[in-house]
């Protein structure tokens, strides 16, 4: 009987073969980049979703929006005409600055205009200008107040008390239209506030006396032909994220951060919603490319020198997350950027990426080495 030759069985590469197991292990980082909800405690988020719109803020956090909000630098807005309607409940009230509830602005010192809390006042400003209505928030009481902006005055609107008008003092400074949008803080973080945002609508124009009654009326929340219709209003849920949304699908996407240890890091909505993927996705593939050739080249070089796969492996991602962590140490000093923890993920996984070409032939094509 002849000998049979034994059966060439296909090596399951992807499995066994190190480079498969280099994919492997990206693709786990890569899940893990993407899977982070906001509210985990991964990335100490200290901002609540409260139904069916609302926001809670516990600790130092922001809601911005990204420099230059083209729907929020119209006339109206630029020439305070516009209104506020706001439902909040303030949860101290030793707060000073004034801790930014909404704020159009870039720092403390650049500011299109903010509602703020000091102790128990409320602080409206508008391009500089500032008026004070005392004793406005009711401390852990459930407030809803529309605010009327009338150019040089803002008349404040509170169920079941007569409207109170203050004239806005000092003089106007310039409109800056880089500004963000944001809430429950400054954009530089160091102006928090505490407490519940249950509800937020903007109007381009200053409301009547009478629209404003029919807002407090009962019946004006079961229906959405009765009053005024907002310019943008708040909506956060789980799946969109935290936006500002609009007639006409016009809308402002809104980020999470979180300031820890005087450090700010900060938090998306979900990667698998809309809004995450209109914020963070393009950033990723950025990073994706850019970090790609320090695991290629990196490889090369320690292949080169006789070094194995595991201290190449263990080499590159100590390499690349120690240069990823000093890129986001530098964001902290700069007030318009912020430290995202899934940055070092997403850039650690594009050096494993870049390794992973450079094992799988890409290198022995260019001859670094053989490709080995």
């Amino acid at each position: 009987m002849l000998d049979r030759a034994p059966i060439a069985v296909p090596r399951a590469y992807l499995w066994q073969g190190a480079a498969g197991r280099y994919l492997l292990v990206a693709l786990a980082l890569f899940l893990l980049a993407t899977s982070v909800p906001p509210g985990n405690p991964f990335l100490f988020s200290a901002v609540g979703l409260l139904p069916p719109q609302g926001l809670r803020f516990e600790g130092p956090s922001l809601v911005s929006s990204p420099p230059t909000v083209e729907l929020l630098n119209t006339a109206a807005f630029r020439e305070g005409r516009f209104s506020v309607d706001i439902e909040l409940t303030a949860a101290r009230d030793d707060l000073r600055g004034p801790a930014r509830i909404v704020a159009a602005s870039q720092d403390p010192s650049l500011q299109n205009w903010i509602l703020g809390q000091r102790g128990s006042d409320l602080v409206v400003r508008h391009r500089g200008r500032e008026a004070t209505f005392p004793q406005a928030l009711r401390l852990r009481r459930r407030q809803r107040l529309i605010l009327v902006f009338l150019g040089q005055s803002v008349t404040l609107f509170v169920r079941g008390a007569p409207p109170v008008a203050a004239n806005l003092e000092g003089r106007a400074a310039p409109w800056r239209d880089s500004c963000r949008f944001g809430l429950g803080n400054e954009a530089s973080g160091d102006r928090p506030w505490e407490g519940e945002l249950l509800s937020l609508a903007l109007f381009d124009r200053p409301l009547t006396r009478t629209e404003v009654e029919g807002l407090f009326a009962p019946a004006s929340r079961s229906s959405a032909a009765e009053g005024p219709r907002p310019y943008l209003r708040l909506r956060a849920d789980s799946q969109r994220g935290v936006e500002l949304v609009g007639e006409r699908d016009a809308s402002v996407d809104l980020r999470i951060y979180r300031w820890t240890w005087s450090l700010k890091v900060a938090s998306y909505a979900p990667a698998w919603s809309p809004h995450s993927s209109r914020v963070w996705l393009p950033d990723l593939t950025v990073n994706l490319l850019l970090t790609m050739p320090v695991g290629f080249f990196l490889t090369a070089l320690l292949r080169q020198a006789g070094k194995g796969s595991i201290y190449c492996l263990l080499a590159v991602i100590a390499t690349q997350a120690s240069l990823s962590l000093a890129v986001e140490i530098l964001q902290l000093f700069s007030p318009l950027r912020f430290c995202d923890p899934r940055d070092l993920v997403v850039n650690v996984l594009g050096a494993g990426i870049g390794m992973g070409v450079y094992r799988r032939g890409l290198g022995r094509w260019l001859s670094f080495n053989g490709g080995r």
